[in-house]
Parts: C-alpha cells; structure tokens; sequence
C-alpha cells in the first residue's frame, strides 16, 4: 500500500475511532509527515532549497523555543539572558532543521504507517509513525505533541527508542561542561557540536 492509500486508511480509521482532540493531534502528524516526504522528493537534488523547504513544513508546527528551553535545562535556561536564549533557539532550529534534512534524503519514497494519538487528549498527545523504505527497512518515531496557543505543537521527537529531547539536553550541558561554562560559546558552536565536529 502506498502513501496516499495509507494516510486515507489511516485518517478513516482515526476518525471512527479516536476522539476529536486527539484526532486533531493526529491530523497534524499526519499532514506534515506528508509534507516532508513531498518536500523531500521534490528537492532531492537540490540541497540548499531542501533544508528551506524542509524548515517551511516544520516552522508551523513544531515549538523550537520550547524544545530548546528543555534542551538548555531548568538551571541553563534560568541562568541565561534573553538574547542568549533567542540565540540558542535561533541555531537550535537551524541545526535540528538541517539535521533532519540529511536524514530524511536516505529515505526517499516511503509507506508511512501513523497510529492514533495517546495521552489526555486536551493538552498532550503521543502520536506514532512507522516510516517503511521499500527495501523493508523502518523506523519508529514518535511525535510528542502538546498545545500551544491552541494549536497542536511538536514538543519532542523519539527516533526507535533515542529521545532527540534528551540526547540533546545531555549534549548542551556536554557543551557547557567542555566550554568551563561559558554559554555564548556552546550557542557559538552548536551547529559545530552538533555534526559531531
């Protein structure tokens, strides 16, 4: 079954079965994996208008300042100005974005599987993705979604099993630790650190 047939049967299926607001959430999910992989296979030789593309599907739903305040921690985030937090939400985004795009070229034309969301229904929602290559390789990823000013926004993503909020997190107070502390270089470097350089 193809993409299109799948997120028919997949939309039907929620639907008649989930309730609207995590309906809702799942609807969002749903339209923006669609979106990636329409972007990706539409700009696969063109990196450059990729990246953009992939960071205009994304812009809209996901909460870079808050995944970024997470990733900075309690204590990181309390402790740093309004401009370095700016800041680091700034290249946070760009790196995830850029970060992402790579990923998502090794995937191509895939089947994409979303089961209906989990959790309260209001305020936050677990929304799974099976995403299959058509040589029978898949990964899991997990979309949490929270609300927003009223709008379902991506909170975290897990890919099969690596909580990319957490690893993150752990990487930022790698940084600090490595930089004696000095935040405006981890911000500095992030794009840096986080190719792995």
């Amino acid at each position: 079954m193809r993409f299109g047939r799948i997120l028919a049967t997949v939309a039907l299926s929620v639907g008649l079965l989930a309730p609207a607001q995590a309906q809702e959430a799942t609807e969002v999910v749903e339209r923006t994996a669609s979106e990636l992989i329409e972007t990706v296979q539409a700009h696969l030789d063109s990196p450059d208008t990729l990246v953009e593309g992939i960071g205009g599907v994304l812009d809209p739903v996901v909460d870079f300042a808050g995944i970024a305040r997470g990733v900075m921690g309690k204590t990181h985030y309390q402790s740093a100005s309004e401009d370095q937090r700016s800041r680091f939400a700034s290249v946070f985004r760009d790196s995830l974005v850029d970060t992402l795009s790579q990923a998502l070229t090794s995937y191509g034309d895939v089947d994409i599987a979303v089961t209906a969301g989990k959790g309260d229904g209001v305020k936050k929602q677990s929304v799974s993705v099976n995403a299959r290559k058509p040589d029978g390789n898949s990964v899991d990823i997990i979309f949490a979604m929270g609300t927003k000013d009223g709008n379902w926004k991506v909170r975290n993503l897990t890919f099969d099993g690596v909580n990319m909020g957490l690893s993150f997190r752990n990487q930022f107070a790698g940084a600090m630790t490595k930089q004696n502390g000095n935040m405006d270089a981890v911000i500095d470097n992030w794009a840096v650190l986080d190719s792995g350089s």
